[in-house]
C-alpha cells in the first residue's frame, strides 16, 4: 500500500523502494525453505504468501506473523494461488490438492463441491459466478453453491468436448478486461472466455493463426470481437462477429 514491490526469487523475499532493494528475507533465515510462488495483499496490509510446500506465509510490516499449513486444515501445503473473495472477506487457497477458504479469522475449511483437485485459478465476475480453471478445464458454478461448502454443487464444466481448444497452462497470470472477458494462456495459445454472457450451452469459436494462438469464446446474443495475438510477430487479428 505504501508503493513498496514485494519481490519473491530462489533466494527468499525482496522489498523495492525508490528503485533499491530496502530489506531482505532470506530462505532457511527468517523464512521456511520452500519458496514463495505468490503473493496477495489484504485490505489492511497483511500479505499472504503461497509457497511450495510450507502452506501460507502471514506477514505484516515486513515481519512474519506465522504459518498456516495442513495442520490448520490446508488440503496441501503447496499453493498455487490466493485469492480474494469479491463477495465478502476472506480468500479462496487453491492448491492443487483441492480448495480451501481462509475467513478473515485465519479459519480453513475445504470446499468439496467441485469434482476436480488439480485446480490452477479462480475468477468470480460480477453476476455471482465463479470460474475455476485447471487440468480438466474449466468449472462454472453459482457462487452462493460454491461457498456453501456443498458436495452436491451442480457446476458445468468447459472443456475440449465443449469445444475448448487445449489444455490450460498451470501457474499462468491470467488476464480479465473491463468486460470481464478472461484471457486464459493454454497449450494452443490465447482462449477468451467472456465471463459476463456465458451460458451453460456456449457457442464455440476457434481459430488457429500460424499454429501458435487459438481462441475460445463463450457468450450469448452479442456483437463480440475476439482478438489473436500471435505471440512472435506481436500481430493482432481482430474478427467481429455477430453471434445468434
Amino acid at each position: 500500500k505504501d508503493g513498496t514491490v514485494v519481490v519473491s526469487d530462489r533466494d527468499g523475499l525482496k522489498f523495492i523502494k525508490d528503485r533499491k532493494i530496502v530489506e531482505k528475507l532470506n530462505r532457511g533465515e527468517k523464512l521456511k525453505n520452500a519458496r514463495i510462488l505468490n503473493i496477495t495483499e489484504l485490505s489492511d496490509g497483511t500479505m499472504l504468501l503461497g509457497t511450495d510446500g510450507d502452506g501460507i506465509l502471514v506477514m505484516k510490516d515486513k515481519k512474519v506473523r506465522g504459518y498456516i499449513s495442513t495442520e490448520s486444515g490446508l488440503s496441501s501445503g503447496v499453493i498455487l494461488r490466493i485469492v480474494k473473495n469479491r463477495r465478502g472477506s476472506g480468500v479462496f487457497v487453491l492448491t492443487g490438492s483441492g480448495i480451501c477458504f481462509l475467513d478473515e479469522h485465519y479459519t480453513i475449511r475445504e470446499l468439496k463441491g467441485i469434482p476436480y483437485y488439480n485446480n490452477y485459478d479462480l475468477y468470480m465476475n460480477d453476476d455471482g459466478k465463479v470460474f475455476i480453471i485447471g487440468g480438466a478445464g474449466i468449472y462454472c458454478v453459482n457462487y452462493e453453491d460454491f461457498i456453501s461448502g456443498r458436495e452436491d454443487v451442480k457446476a458445468v464444466l468447459l472443456d475440449t468436448k465443449e469445444g475448448l481448444p487445449g489444455s490450460l497452462t498451470s501457474n499462468a497470470w491470467n488476464w480479465v478486461d473491463v468486460n470481464e472477458r478472461l484471457y486464459l494462456s493454454g497449450s494452443n495459445g490465447v482462449y477468451i472466455l467472456d465471463t459476463a454472457n456465458i451460458e451453460l450451452n456456449p457457442l464455440i469459436l476457434f481459430f488457429d493463426l500460424f499454429s501458435c494462438v487459438s481462441c475460445f469464446l463463450a457468450t450469448s446474443t452479442t456483437l463480440s470481437k475476439v482478438e489473436y495475438i500471435y505471440d512472435s510477430l506481436v500481430l493482432v487479428f481482430v474478427l467481429k462477429c455477430l453471434i445468434i
